[in-house]
């Protein structure tokens, strides 16, 4: 679960008008934290004695230590949590919202960077000039790939369209982690959180519409997995040692999860995060993007996006039957946008 704190604080003070009073105060308006973990607010102005209620602890739990305000997400749902002054009498309540961990997003600031790859990077393709690009805006990106239970609610609503004379799912292979009892789309027992596949370009981005965003362009893509304003000069997004950073084909052995020759996807974020904390960047699966797929220019460019023509759609990350050298950040694959296999997935942008 994510928990993000939405703070408004109202001040009540039922003392004596002679008595001097410090305005109860707090450092944050609002903050971002995932369950399990805590999110701390500093008191900056009151009294030393406080106390903390919360007015649903199934779904948020608060504690107070060292003039700080301590808060921890427990599961989905909206309360409260009333801050007291105990000398005073001051109140603030802290608005509270939890939720699911999955839709965490991670915020990629603007910058300019290096696209490509150099000319001695092992493994290198021709197509992979390396070029200045500058990401003009700010943009937040999923922290992980989007999983089975998550698009089977998208499908729920807008139910399994079919666009370029296919349907966004393939819901009829063997490899497909999603199922549909009587009228409702669910995630195969066990599948949950492990990332979607089977999924076309176009059911992709009726995704990421839905949820407010769009799918990443090429460009957005490789700076967010190169670290953004964070980023080490790395090969795979973020470490260079590829079995801390990436499922691939040679250590995707998974007999829970068996796709392909006793090798499948594992459950999203099981690996280590890159710089920016976005997990999965390389391997698992591949990631649809915005772009059809073309040559690099070889100057310097900003914001770029080929949207026009053209024949397949970008894909980046490698995948589970990919080796290496597919999972390196500058490699480029690309498909037909109607394709669905079990090696591509989805990652959403949000405009910041």
């Amino acid at each position: 679960m994510l928990l993000a704190l939405f703070i408004s604080t109202t001040f009540v003070s039922c003392k004596d008008d002679d008595d001097p009073v410090v305005d109860l105060k707090l450092s944050k308006s609002s903050v971002e934290v995932e369950e399990q973990q805590t999110s701390t607010i500093d008191i900056t102005s009151g009294s030393d004695s406080y106390k903390a209620e919360s007015e649903k602890s199934a779904i948020a739990i608060a504690e107070i230590k060292d003039k700080k305000v301590i808060i921890t997400g427990v599961a989905d749902g909206k309360t409260k949590v009333t801050l007291i002054d105990t000398k005073t009498e001051q109140t603030a309540e802290i608005s509270v919202t939890v939720i699911s961990k999955y839709n965490a997003k991670v915020l990629v600031k603007a910058g300019t960077f290096t696209m490509g790859s150099p000319e001695d990077e092992e493994g290198r393709y021709s197509n992979e000039v390396q070029h200045e690009v500058t990401i003009s805006k700010d943009f937040y990106i999923s922290k992980y790939e989007v999983t089975n239970a998550q698009y089977a609610k998208f499908l729920n609503e807008k139910g399994n369209q079919e666009e370029g004379g296919r349907t966004w799912l393939d819901i009829k292979s063997e490899y497909c982690q999603i199922e549909k009892d009587g009228e409702v789309f669910k995630a195969k027992e066990g599948k949950e959180n492990y990332p979607v596949i089977m999924v076309s370009w176009y059911g992709a981005k009726a995704y990421c519409e839905w949820v407010g965003g769009q799918l990443p362009t090429e460009a957005q893509w490789e700076y967010a997995a190169r670290g953004g304003h964070k980023a080490t000069p790395t090969i795979y997004a973020g470490n260079n040692t590829i079995d801390d950073i990436a499922w691939y084909w040679e250590n995707l052995q998974n007999a829970d999860n068996d796709i392909h020759e006793g090798r499948g996807t594992h459950i999203v974020g099981t690996k280590t995060a890159n710089e920016l904390g976005i997990h999965d960047m390389v391997g698992n699966v591949n990631e649809w993007c915005n772009d059809w797929h073309h040559n690099y220019p070889t100057e310097a460019v900003t914001d770029p996006v080929c949207v026009d023509s053209g024949t397949l759609r970008v894909v980046r990350g490698g995948s589970l039957y990919e080796n290496a050298r597919h999972c390196r950040v500058a490699y480029r694959g690309n498909n037909l946008p109607v394709s669905r296999y079990f090696l591509s997935g989805i990652r959403v942008v949000f405009l910041a």
